[in-house]
């Protein structure tokens, strides 16, 4: 198997390796073309193709063996660059002053691979390790093939590929940190974005939908109850005497009625339905799939379980009861007629001495 499937971030950065692996198999057809010319010695393609094979092994074991992930990249992004560049530098050693100047002009593309990964320090670290190389490599020429080569053309070459790796690695870290700031940016803006959603559809104190993104739910389910020709209910929930919990026991103490309720709901509700504050004390369940007496069974055991609710952090005292009225919507009404018919449901329920359910 190419790409484990158990890790996403390991199949991901072994794609990246295979289009490192791709790049060099371009580098490879272009010193082909160089020996081809004649501009590179037979030896040199050889020890470069048994390089790159010896490199293309390694870092697929390394990643397919997870020991990448004991170093600080575990893209191995510097350690692949520099074993590109050794390959290269070389090539360079077997090739004709005139392939050396071709062979110089593929070190920057190296670079290109690390350019939005890497920053002005690692960037800097590599520049200087091919410029070390470079130089090994002259005293290599200048030992073994000194007649070969021609030292004022070497040493300008040196300079210009140090000249324009240094600046490569400038850039590059400037380029890194400009999408390293748009990322933040993007970040940002998604967490804006998101807070302004919750803001728009959900209720500032107790988290729950508010009344503004009901509505929306309320049509949306009419709409998919018009097509499938299903039904649903709705339930209006008023929290009895909640003026007097705020007038006794203060108002931090019917914010927390107000919270600790609504989370009692919300564990218990199914995932299918829609739970809000409607205003004030009153909150809306819409009960999808649901006939009245299915919802009249949900709606008194909402009651129940309202009974027992404890408030011990504010006043161990305290307890609350709820009125609730229920409603089935009708195909071909309107959903201000089945909140009606539900509120007016609700009215009965406290005019018969509240904490009831009423149809």
């Amino acid at each position: 198997m190419l790409f484990p499937k158990d890790d996403p971030k390991q199949a991901h950065r072994i794609r990246q390796y295979l289009i490192a692996v791709g790049t060099s198999v371009l580098v490879w057809t272009l010193l082909f073309l160089l020996y081809w010319e004649g501009y590179l010695e037979k030896a040199g393609v050889v020890h470069v193709t048994g390089a790159m094979l010896f490199f293309f092994g390694l870092f697929y074991a390394l990643f397919r063996s997870g020991l990448n992930l004991r170093f600080r990249d575990p893209s191995l992004t510097i350690e692949m660059m520099e074993s590109a560049i050794v390959v290269l530098i070389w090539a360079m050693y077997h090739a004709t002053p005139a392939g050396r100047g071709v062979i110089i002009l593929m070190l920057p593309f190296i670079f290109l691979s690390g350019l939005f990964r890497l920053g002005t320090r690692d960037l800097l670290g590599v520049a200087g390790f091919s410029v070390i190389c470079y130089g090994a490599m002259t005293l290599l020429l200048l030992h073994f093939r000194a007649a070969t080569i021609d030292l004022r053309l070497m040493l300008l070459h040196w300079a210009a590929l140090a000249a324009v790796l240094v600046w490569f690695a400038f850039m590059g870290g400037h380029m890194s940190r400009m999408r390293m700031q748009l990322a933040l940016s993007k970040s940002g803006l998604e967490k804006a974005l998101h807070a302004i959603q919750e803001l728009a559809t959900h209720d500032e104190l107790t988290g729950v939908h508010n009344r503004r993104h009901l509505m929306e739910m309320l049509r949306h389910e009419k709409n998919r109850c018009a097509r499938n020709g299903s039904t649903f209910c709705i339930s209006i929930v008023d929290l009895d005497f909640f003026k007097r919990i705020n007038d006794k026991f203060g108002h931090q103490a019917g914010d927390d009625v107000l919270c600790g309720f609504s989370r009692s709901v919300v564990q218990r509700m199914r995932a299918s339905d829609y739970f809000g504050r409607f205003g004030g004390e009153e909150f809306l369940l819409i009960l999808t799939d649901t006939n009245l007496e299915g919802a009249r069974i949900v709606a008194d055991r909402l009651r129940r379980e309202t009974e027992q609710l404890g408030f011990s952090d504010t006043n161990p005292d305290l307890r609350i009861s709820v009125s609730i009225g229920l409603a089935e919507h009708r195909p071909g009404d309107e959903i201000e007629q089945t909140l009606k018919r539900a509120d007016n449901a609700l009215y009965k329920a406290k005019a018969a001495g509240r904490n009831r359910v009423e149809m």
